[in-house]
């Protein structure tokens, strides 16, 4: 292929609308099959997989032709996360957490817009780039560009690791990069692009799939944040060799002692009561079963649902709500942007969702003093005594569900037990060292340096 994927398209046969104007739709089709087209042509062995230590492999390609005898890699991360770019989201706290176990950090945010790139130097060894493209599908070819520009030091590539944080246009973008400086590349893997909703989700997201395919059956180390997506991964991709769960940082201890910055009652002056749930907007959302549950609750005017979550099927729930003649009790909310004051100041969470993410929420609400009921899990019955720290209703119980809300809304002393109960919980059971998670991080990114055989 090509050193510059791009530059070989005839520019002279671009895509046109009927009246004569470029049309961007036709344009990105020509541009992503002529990557993805001419990159099917090509046997691809992609780097040589290392069989060494990882101070091995980092000696192995000497920044300056020096060997320096430093043992901590040097990673370059693809994003489209903007949020990495604001002081103080988690996102970027979590960058900053993992560059103090590494020699340098490197983040290259790519966004879909015109305007000024730049870069931002966080710390002595983390920089943040900012990477631009008109359109979507130009941001591979740009990131590699900027990369190029940015982190070749005497004609020697920075990076001994590259990372994409999806398998769409920063997967792209890292794959381009990584084969261009002869580094291995690892994808993380957070969406799931099989499910029927992803597809009509975004008018490119077909391209996304194609894209995702297209990387994922050359890859050798991917990562995903829960089992379910590796499973299904694992499935549909039995080549990848390096397939595992990352690490994830659970602050408990963060949760036990802050203090709410607002209170959600004061927010929606309407409720005395107000139960938070969280779940994607999607045909298959186990919200359908929380409204069934709640419904004859939610007419009383004086108790709110909180639902934290978006996806396709959003214009759906908001129509069954009105057919419920619910509609204003309940509060649609895209996403939580201050965890603390949610989940300090609501009165319950309902929890149906049974997945990794969910567990992780029910951990974190027991941390806040938030009484909790859901649906059973072997963790969740490992921690909580249905009854006395929560209440725990079987997955397919969903009048349970309802009888259980409903008798701890009449029962003001279960509110005070419940949250002392699960704030013991979190005391005793679920604090997390931040400075392990960062070092378990970096040795599942440094993995793609040396990933096993199957």
């Amino acid at each position: 292929m090509p050193e510059d994927e791009l530059s070989s398209l005839n520019k002279e046969k671009l895509s046109l609308s009927e009246d004569g104007l470029l049309d961007p739709a036709k344009r990105a089709e020509e541009v992503l099959e002529q990557i993805l087209g001419t990159e099917e042509a090509i046997r691809d062995t992609g780097p040589v997989a290392a069989r060494m230590t990882v101070a091995d492999a980092i000696a192995a390609r000497p920044v300056l032709d020096q060997d320096t005898g430093r043992t901590k890699p040097r990673v370059l991360i693809v994003t489209t996360n903007e949020s990495v770019l604001l002081a103080g989201t988690s996102i970027r706290e979590e960058f900053v957490g993992l560059s103090r176990q590494l020699d340098e950090l490197h983040i290259i945010c790519l966004i879909a817009r015109q305007g000024k790139e730049g870069f931002d130097r966080a710390g002595d060894n983390l920089w943040f780039y900012q990477v631009r493209g008109k359109h979507w599908w130009s941001l591979p070819k740009a990131a590699k560009r900027a990369a190029i520009e940015a982190l070749t030091w005497n004609g020697v590539p920075r990076p001994d690791i590259v990372v994409g944080i999806d398998p769409f246009e920063a997967g792209l973008a890292a794959r381009s990069i990584a084969r261009k400086f002869g580094r291995p590349v690892q994808y993380h893997v957070y969406t799931d692009f099989f499910h029927p909703d992803y597809k009509g989700a975004a008018p490119d997201n077909n391209w996304r799939i194609r894209i995702a395919k297209f990387l994922l059956r050359r890859a050798k180390s991917v990562r995903t944040p829960t089992t379910l997506l590796k499973e299904a991964l694992a499935k549909k991709f039995r080549r990848i060799n390096d397939l595992t769960v990352l690490p994830r940082f659970y602050n408990f201890t963060g949760l036990l002692d802050s203090k709410p910055a607002f209170d959600l009652h004061q927010k929606f002056k309407d409720f005395v009561f107000i139960i938070l749930a969280f779940g994607p907007l999607t045909a298959t959302s186990p919200l359908h079963d929380l409204f069934a549950a709640l419904n004859r609750l939610l007419r009383n005017p004086r108790i709110g649902l909180l639902v934290i979550g978006d996806g396709p099927a959003r214009a759906i729930f908001q129509e069954k709500v009105k057919i419920l003649g619910i509609e204003k009790s309940v509060v649609f909310q895209k996403e939580i942007e201050d965890q603390v004051s949610h989940l300090k100041t609501a009165d319950l969470m309902v929890e149906l969702n049974t997945d990794e993410e969910s567990e992780t929420r029910v951990l974190q609400a027991a941390a806040a003093g938030l009484p909790l009921v859901m649906r059973a899990t072997d963790l969740r019955r490992d921690l909580f005594k249905d009854g006395t720290s929560a209440f725990l209703c079987e997955v397919d119980d969903i009048l349970c569900i309802s009888e259980k809300t409903s008798k701890f809304i009449n029962t003001p002393v279960l509110r005070e037990q419940f949250a002392d109960f699960a704030q013991d919980i979190a005391r005793e059971r679920l604090h997390e060292d931040p400075e392990a998670h960062f070092q378990a991080l970096t040795l599942s990114i440094e993995a793609a340096l040396i990933p096993t055989q199957k």
